[in-house]
């Protein structure tokens, strides 16, 4: 038996040589970047909602022994939301339908849209109104402390933003 292919057959083993000697490239360069790049620290990007009083939000920022007064507070909020999401899904179900339209119609493509938006600043409102009479029932303090830790956060992303541009 000899060592070289049957005639009129191509060898296989340099193709794969190059691919792996270009993934091993590759792998090299990302660690290689990884370890010449500045710290952690500066490179991770801030986690955390920004300046959110969402019931969620609450919960990471105030003490312990209000966590069921929020978890009960989520509750009664969510309470009567599903006739507003059922009439938010019948709005963009007109949009779908002004897209599918044939001729297309801006206006009315803008106008459903319109509508959509309106719909879900109706929901932001109420949805505002019923953490805003939460808010109204916490003591001075763990007011104070839920509006430093948003704006705390707020600033931290602002400035990592600000850094990455």
């Amino acid at each position: 038996m000899s060592a070289t292919p049957p005639s009129g057959g191509k060898s296989w083993l340099k193709p794969v040589l190059a691919l792996s000697v270009a993934a091993n490239l590759f792998f090299l360069g990302v660690m290689g970047g990884n370890a010449f790049t500045g710290s952690k620290a500066e490179t991770k990007r801030p986690t955390g909602d920004s300046y959110s009083f969402h019931p969620r939000v609450m919960k990471q920022i105030l003490p312990e022994a209000r966590h069921d007064d929020i978890t009960e507070f989520r509750k009664q909020a969510r309470k009567g939301l599903r006739g507003q999401w059922q009439n938010l899904n019948t709005l963009r179900l007109k949009v779908d339908a002004t897209l599918r339209a044939d001729p297309f119609d801006p206006e009315a493509y803008y106008a459903a849209q319109q509508a959509v938006i309106e719909a879900r600043g109706t929901m932001r409102m109420l949805s505002e109104e019923k953490i805003g009479a939460f808010i109204a029932t916490l003591p001075r303090e763990e007011r104070i402390m839920l509006a430093d830790e948003t704006l705390r956060r707020l600033n931290e992303r602002r400035d990592y933003w600000r850094k990455r541009r």
